[in-house]
Parts: C-alpha cells; structure tokens; sequence
C-alpha cells in the first residue's frame, strides 16, 4: 500500500544554472497546514533524496 503526497513543482527564476523546474515531495497534504509558499521558502531545511 502506498502514501499519499503532496507535490509542489517550483522555479528559481533569476538563478543561473537553475533547472527549469523543481519538485517538493511531502506528505503534508493540506495546504492551511503547510501552504506552498511556505514549503518553498523552507526548502533549504529539506534534505534533498539521492
């Protein structure tokens, strides 16, 4: 059986070498509990899957 996630795709505009699109996997769902701005402004605390 699987989990359910919630994924937010994202863009560093203005940032050399940025890939044109990054992804945040989380199993927090609801977005009054963590909108995605907030996730994508925390994502440095995040470690990143190999």
């Amino acid at each position: 059986m699987g989990s359910r996630v919630r994924i937010n795709e994202y863009a560093l505009k203005g940032i050399p070498d940025a890939k044109p699109v990054y992804r945040l996997i989380t199993r927090w769902l609801g977005p009054i509990e963590a909108p995605a701005l907030e996730l994508d402004e925390n994502r440095h605390r995040f470690q990143p899957s190999p």
